[in-house]
């Protein structure tokens, strides 16, 4: 098994021909993890931008599953190349042998910073318990995803997943259990907080009471300036669902490092299947 790492500097070494596969303990459900695959098309856009250049925001729109141990490639796009900020594009390119090629887009702002006097900090971090004082959610084949054994989880907001308890919020701490911090270079950082912050499960899913499937349609991250350095430490996610209803449901995250900053926000639109058809 490889780690996220592996996948993310692949894709920021490699070009428009290279292949990639993703293997099923890398999966949900049938297909690739969203939030690795993003990264990936975060790190293979990074090639394009200057160092200097932020990535502001990102949105993705999951068409359809990367599949599994099927190749694929990434494509990108420049959009714009302003004096200030860019904007690109970046396609998951794979047949899936019924004419959809393109599963997974993502448009991508990058800036450079600047001087400004428009100036408002954060509302500071929720207080929480140490991730070292709770447990870490096990690991359960053919209930959880394959990937979240790639990742650890400590329960803060909400109830759990199929417990039928759900209220407005869920989330709490994770971070990789396989990556090593110095291994991850800075071209990567974002890369790396792409993939990670898609790890928590719809938050609707504590609305359920029996596993269902379920997935992300749209995905937009938008990122606090500036950007930390990425060093695997615990973050904290807190997601509050606005509304749920007729299968899908609309849900806004807040993100912030081990030291209380704010990260980022991260908007969804989560679909679930659990009714009777």
């Amino acid at each position: 098994m490889h780690n996220a790492h592996h996948y993310l500097k692949a894709a920021y070494h490699g070009t428009a021909q290279t292949q990639y596969t993703l293997p099923t303990d890398w999966g949900q459900g049938r297909a690739g993890f969203g939030g690795l695959v993003a990264g990936m098309m975060i790190a293979a856009m990074r090639r394009e931008v200057p160092a200097e250049r932020a990535l502001l925001s990102m949105s993705c729109t999951f068409v359809g599953p990367v599949l599994l141990d099927m190749p694929f490639t990434i494509s990108t796009y420049i959009l714009r190349n302003g004096k200030n900020a860019m904007q690109l594009e970046a396609r998951i390119v794979q047949d899936d042998g019924k004419g959809n090629l393109n599963p997974t887009i993502v448009i991508a702002s990058f800036g450079a910073l600047r001087p400004s006097k428009a100036v408002l900090s954060p509302s500071p971090a929720p207080s929480v318990p140490s991730p070292d004082a709770l447990p870490a959610l096990p690991f359960i084949p053919n209930i959880i995803p394959n990937f979240v054994q790639h990742v650890d989880m400590r329960w803060v907001f909400g109830a759990l997943p199929y417990s039928g308890q759900g209220t407005h919020e869920m989330g709490g701490w994770w971070r990789w259990k396989d990556c090593v911090a110095e291994e991850i270079e800075s071209e990567l950082f974002e890369a790396h907080r792409v993939a990670l912050t898609d790890a928590w499960p719809p938050a609707i899913l504590p609305l359920i009471k029996k596993p269902a499937p379920a997935s992300s349609m749209t995905w937009t991250l938008q990122f606090a300036q500036p950007i930390p350095a990425f060093d695997n430490s615990w973050h904290l996610y807190r997601a509050n669902i606005a509304q749920a209803a007729h299968g899908y449901g609309l849900t806004h995250a807040e993100i912030w490092d081990n030291d209380g900053q704010l990260v980022a926000v991260s908007s969804q639109l989560v679909s679930v299947f659990d009714g009777e058809y």
